[in-house]
């Protein structure tokens, strides 16, 4: 049996809207197909809003809204953002070809139109949209049972303080013995408090994953004048763990810091989470008494704030994953308490005040986790530090993988160059094996791939990413010297993203 799919057609031409139509309804492209057909962008909306297609196919030159309005418009919804537009369209100058495939819309296909390629790359597309459906399922699953356990499991332990240390007092055991009582009165508050701050952390990811975190933050955030003094609060002694240990944190800022705008709440749950937990695991590691160190720098633009510990450590492997969501290393072994929720709140919060996280650590001796957050520079105003607008540069990974060293090194120093909106960390591989490697420790946003290399070539590492779901997500641009029609249509079915043939235009 086959699997549903549902397809708009948006095409102000009445027969060539029906013979689309009639050509997607008498072929074989894998899937038991639903038609919608709209005759322009207007009509289009509306349909989307009635029945959630899978996959769109929309002409650009439309009365009322054309296509790239159309696309603007779906674009502006989260909740159809992630449906592939196939653009069908007359336009077939270069420079309407490249408006097309800048403008996000998964293809650009000019007409007249070959209907066998057509057909390969609904069908592609559909594919690949399925696939991302069933990624993006797994990950609302794999949320929805970890909340399922956070709450039966870590709400339970703090549960049992407060109610057995209470019955004991309700049934009067305690009434001549002082210091028992102290201590039970002691386990009500631990009790107490490791609920407060798991409920607490519970809404804050809630808070960020509905947006509501972010209206705060724009609504409520103002200048910083003076960081010290805000930072200078969460210095010296705090009590920790069930018996109320105290753990001193020492700090160190210079005169002065650059001012910054940020919301001082979520400023100051960041640094309660980064000290929270630099102090539970620097308590693990029995070689040492835990110091903890609080420090302040600014660094090219920003106003970085470390936080450093001589704890157990973190193994490269799985540093990138200690800011995903639930994710706790070791757990059993380590004995952790907490619900692996803190570190994510802290990127989610850094991210949304236009700053980013990042750590340094070495298994044995400990971590340092630095936010940096951008300098406030106010208009028309000349600082000795580059300006950051729009609250900074959002920091994106790109992986390269290329045999030819000189077109590896060209196409990395072009990026590293080139003016766009995104702080770029390029990383590179000779070919697929090596990318594959990398990708075990790293998690790049975008993977840009030549085609004919050594070991491993694009297609097959193409296969290895996709059957990996943490990789599943990725969009893969092909860069090749492969430009023959055959060549280009192969790689358009294959899944990429992107199909660039060399020599490219830069």
């Amino acid at each position: 049996m086959k699997d549903p799919a549902t397809i708009l057609l948006v095409e102000d031409d009445l027969a060539l809207l029906d013979g689309i139509a009639d050509l997607l309804e008498v072929s074989e492209v894998g899937y038991d197909l639903q038609l919608m057909k709209a005759i322009n962008g207007v009509v289009a909306l509306e349909a989307v809003t009635e029945n959630e297609p899978d996959l769109i196919i929309s002409d650009i030159m439309m009365p009322k809204m054309g296509g790239f309005e159309f696309l603007e418009q779906l674009r502006k919804r989260p909740d159809w953002v992630h449906i592939p537009v196939i653009f069908l369209t007359a336009k077939g100058t270069p420079d309407d070809i490249l408006k097309g495939r800048l403008s996000g819309a998964e293809l650009y296909i000019t007409k007249p139109y070959d209907s066998d390629e057509l057909l390969q790359l609904v069908r592609s597309q559909l594919d690949r949209a399925f696939e991302l459906k069933g990624h993006h399922q797994l990950r609302l699953d794999t949320f929805s049972r970890n909340i399922v356990q956070l709450l039966n499991h870590e709400f339970r332990t703090p549960l049992t303080y407060v109610t057995a240390y209470y019955e004991l007092l309700a049934d009067g055991f305690l009434r001549d013995d002082p210091a028992s009582l102290n201590e039970y009165l002691r386990g009500i508050q631990v009790g107490t408090e490791r609920l407060t701050n798991l409920i607490g952390n519970l809404v804050n990811v809630l808070e960020l994953r509905t947006g509501e975190a972010a209206r705060r933050i724009e609504q409520y955030s103002e200048i910083i004048d003076d960081p010290v003094a805000l930072l200078i609060s969460h210095c010296g002694e705090r009590y920790w763990g069930d018996k109320g240990e105290v753990v001193r944190i020492y700090c160190d800022f210079p005169d002065h810091l650059p001012r910054i705008h940020v919301h001082q709440d979520s400023l100051n749950m960041i640094l309660d989470c980064l000290l929270n937990n630099a102090i539970k695991f620097s308590r693990m590691n029995q070689d040492h008494e835990p110091i903890i160190g609080l420090s302040a720098t600014a660094e090219d633009g920003y106003l970085a704030i470390s936080v450093t510990d001589n704890g157990i450590g973190i193994p490269e492997l799985v540093q990138r994953r200690v800011f995903d969501l639930f994710f706790q290393y070791n757990r059993e072994d380590l004995e952790q308490q907490g619900a692996g929720t803190g570190l994510a709140i802290v990127r989610g919060l850094t991210e949304l005040q236009g700053g980013y996280v990042e750590v340094v650590s070495k298994v044995g001796e400990g971590s340092i986790f630095t936010i940096y957050l951008p300098e406030y520079v106010e208009a028309g105003t000349v600082s000795s530090q580059p300006e950051i607008k729009d609250g900074g540069k959002k920091r994106a990974t790109i992986l390269l993988v290329e045999d030819e060293w000189f077109l590896l090194e060209g196409l990395r120093d072009l990026l590293g160059v080139f003016g766009s909106d995104y702080d770029l960390n390029i990383l590179t591989a000779g070919d697929g094996k090596e990318a594959l490697q990398i990708l075990e420790t790293n998690e790049p946003d975008l993977i840009i791939s030549d085609i004919t290399m050594p070991r491993m070539d694009g297609y097959e590492f193409l296969n290895q990413a996709r059957k990996n779901p943490a990789w599943l997500h990725i969009p893969i641009i092909f860069l090749t010297a492969r430009g023959e029609r055959e060549d280009i249509l192969k790689g358009r079915r294959s899944g990429a993203e992107e199909y660039v043939t060399k020599p490219y235009d830069a």
